[in-house]
């Protein structure tokens, strides 16, 4: 195991504690583990498949054998899976979720398909993530970013935003508001009865693009599979990310995200977009 990995594990097992206390979430999750795989697997059969559409999304957002990856919101693990097959013993898969009972099967879809050695598996809040900045060289989230609230999900956004190392790009899978209308009633029918609201909202105000570009993401293709009811990002950090500011918007507040501020890993730092002045959340 080359340092790199090695510095990834530590980083994963000093996590644990930052699970909420919300017994009505895991219970969902529990109830949902059981039955997510057959129903995912159902779903996609019209399309060729689950693991051949999840395969796709992978090679579309590119992968090199030694990548440091981290796959977000990655429940059952079924991208973390087609993530760890391309990768070599000199690269890595973090999958990160914040339900135990999906990551217990995720744990088990693993093991008997790919080897232990450059996978782990993290239980963490998207929007608090335990690594360090700047240490993986690609981000994947499919089908997570609609299960997070308003908010969340963009302290989750620029939560990758800090762990990509610069020039790193992100990969994120999602529904999408098809421009066909036979495409765009079945895909409204199914997120209205089958998601939560959140999922309702991000559909229809389409928010993404320009949360990415808030925070400084900068997109390198897009594309729209299955008649575009999904859409798959490709964006990238910039290579020159450290000396980019990006402000990101929490209420009237702004958050830095400049690599070089040691102190943003200890407080969330704040600017006034009229003076630029930086001083501590007081929040």
């Amino acid at each position: 195991m080359n340092q790199e990995n090695h510095s990834l594990n530590n980083q994963a097992r000093s996590v644990g504690s930052q699970v909420p206390a919300d017994q009505e979430y895991y219970k969902y999750w529990d109830r949902w583990s059981r039955r997510y795989d057959i129903v995912t697997w159902l779903s996609y059969l019209p399309f060729g498949g689950e693991r051949r559409f999840r395969r796709s999304c992978v090679l579309f957002g590119g992968l090199n054998p030694k990548d440091k990856v981290l796959d977000l919101c990655c429940g059952t693990g079924s991208l973390t899976r087609e993530i760890a097959e391309l990768l070599d013993a000199d690269g890595k898969v973090v999958g990160v979720d914040l339900s135990p009972h999906m990551l217990a099967k995720a744990q088990s879809k693993l093991s008997t398909k790919v080897g232990k050695s450059h996978t782990a598996l993290v239980v963490s809040s998207a929007d608090d993530l335990p690594f360090e900045n700047g240490v993986f060289d690609r981000v994947f989230v499919s089908y997570g970013l609609h299960e997070l609230p308003d908010e969340v999900r963009q302290k989750a956004l620029f939560e990758v935003w800090r762990v990509l190392k610069n020039g790193g790009t992100f990969t994120i899978v999602d529904y999408n508001k098809a421009k066909n209308p036979v495409m765009r009633l079945g895909i409204n029918l199914f997120v209205k009865w089958r998601e939560e609201k959140s999922a309702w909202r991000m559909l229809c105000n389409n928010p993404l693009p320009s949360e990415l570009k808030k925070i400084g993401f900068g997109p390198l293709k897009d594309k729209f599979p299955i008649g575009g009811v999904f859409r798959i990002f490709f964006w990238q950090k910039p290579l020159d990310a450290s000396a980019v500011l990006p402000l990101v918007d929490l209420g009237q507040k702004y958050a830095c995200t400049n690599l070089s501020c040691k102190e943003c890993r200890e407080y969330v730092c704040v600017y006034s977009r009229e003076e630029g002045k930086k001083k501590p959340n007081t929040k």
